[in-house]
């Protein structure tokens, strides 16, 4: 019950968040506005999209995709 229950809160924060650092750094680029306040935004975002990915695959799942990524193309 408590991998549903943070799988489940885990997407919210990811659904939610991740709109809105799409906007921000689209609004960054567009208007050419990289001040302190848009960078810390944009970090605070990728913070709780990182955490929510954590909460949703679990600290397993996060560790099996790195090690997977740092393996990539590589032969066994």
């Amino acid at each position: 019950m408590k991998i549903i229950a943070f799988s489940v809160v885990g997407l919210v924060i990811l659904v939610n968040t991740l709109p809105l650092l799409v906007t921000a750094v689209m609004r960054s680029i567009l208007i050419y506005s990289w001040e302190v306040g848009d960078i810390i935004n944009i970090g605070s975002y990728v913070l709780k999209i990182l955490l929510s990915m954590w909460l949703l695959l679990g600290s397993r799942g996060v560790v099996g995709l790195i090690r997977s990524a740092r393996t990539a193309g590589l032969r066994k």
